[in-house]
């Protein structure tokens, strides 16, 4: 594989996509690994909940969060370790590119996981939220992707002298 933008960026769409079918089916409970996430709302929220205005609406972690922790877990697993193991024996810095654009990949999943909330009350009155977090379309992911990919990736030329 040649060191290019297209190459880079399906490396992190590759990864992307990993991440995002496996922590749906967690999320659906079609594989008997993983299920919904056991920490709703995760870090990111938790650290929030006091201190902003997330922390003053009434609402509480519940549903099903999609698990992308497992999703990022099994996804490095399954790309990252042929990737080192080539690096160690061959010293190629393609594979340390490659690592790079997998890390791309799951970290445009995880970034862009968004609350998503069910009102309850009477007459939906919305007294009380259950709230959860879900990840975006992958339409979406892709599409942020090419967006990067497009303005911000840069071909590293390596000269052996």
């Amino acid at each position: 594989m040649t060191g290019n933008r297209e190459t880079a960026f399906i490396s992190a769409v590759a990864s992307a996509g990993i991440v995002h079918a496996i922590t749906k089916g967690c999320s659906a409970g079609n594989l008997t690994e993983c299920g919904c996430d056991s920490q709703p709302g995760g870090q990111r929220y938790t650290d929030l909940d006091h201190a902003s205005a997330i922390g003053r609406e009434k609402f509480s972690w519940g549903g099903c969060s999609d698990n992308s922790k497992y999703g990022v877990h099994f996804a490095k697993q399954f790309l990252d370790r042929f990737e080192r193991e080539q690096y160690e024996k061959d010293r190629d810095i393609r594979h340390l590119m490659n690592l790079h654009n997998n890390f791309v990949g799951r970290e445009a999943i995880v970034q862009n996981m968004r609350k998503q909330c069910r009102c309850h009350g009477v007459s939906g009155s919305c007294e009380f939220k259950t709230c959860w977090l879900q990840m975006p379309r992958f339409a979406e992911i892709g599409e942020m992707l090419k967006q990067r990919y497009n303005h911000f990736a840069v071909q590293v030329l390596l000269f052996h002298l």
